[in-house]
């Protein structure tokens, strides 16, 4: 009977846009979960909307891809 090898645990890459948000300076308040940007100009993101530990753009929920079943 041959011995199970262990697997090699994978490291995942962040992205760039995650490492240039995280290498950032600290947020100073909520940032939308979806684009990592504080909440800017409404007319351009659109209205910044909070529920919980939710903080998204209007534009951002909106704009998102829904899953494939």
């Amino acid at each position: 009977m041959k011995p199970i090898k262990e697997k090699a645990c994978r490291r995942f890459r962040k992205s760039a846009k995650t490492r240039r948000v995280t290498q950032g300076k600290p947020s100073s308040g909520p940032v939308c979960r979806l684009c990592l940007q504080e909440p800017g100009d409404p007319e351009k993101l659109g209205e910044f909307l909070q529920k919980d530990n939710l903080s998204v753009h209007y534009f951002c929920l909106v704009s998102i891809r829904p899953p494939l079943l």
